[in-house]
């Protein structure tokens, strides 16, 4: 039971300081940015490459599991998000926004995916190995 504790508990803050992030970071862009959700795309490929590279350093390197629930889990899992993106695409099509939304999907789908690649990459140079 302890062990379930303990494992709720780093997911748990990891979570606070990746949903906390999300909303200062998210609020923060949003000011500086009109219309378009810039905070979302933004947040969702800066964790991408987080995810991306903490996913490989535990792949490769032996450590303990708790990082893997604090940062990808708790704190990744927190931080981005697939129904602000879903929301936001919604806002951009009831505003009749449809080149905005083009090039927010497109940005957020290959942006994230370019992003959790790079994340990859950076990790495996970090820890010497090739690419």
């Amino acid at each position: 039971m302890k062990d379930v504790f303990l494992r709720m508990l780093y997911v748990g803050v990891g979570g606070f300081l990746g949903a906390n992030a999300r909303y200062f970071l998210g609020v923060w862009i949003q000011q500086h940015v009109n219309g378009f959700p810039a905070g979302t795309l933004v947040i969702n490929i800066t964790g991408s490459f987080v995810l991306g590279f903490m996913v490989t350093l535990g792949q490769l390197l032996v450590w303990d599991r708790r990082w893997t629930l604090l940062i990808p889990i708790g704190f990744i899992g927190a931080y981005t998000t697939f129904s602000t993106f879903e929301n936001d695409s919604l806002g951009l099509v009831s505003d009749g926004e449809w080149l905005r939304l083009g090039g927010y999907v497109v940005g957020s789908v290959l942006g994230g995916f370019l992003a959790v690649y790079l994340g990859r990459v950076c990790a495996l140079l970090l820890l010497g190995r090739t690419v």
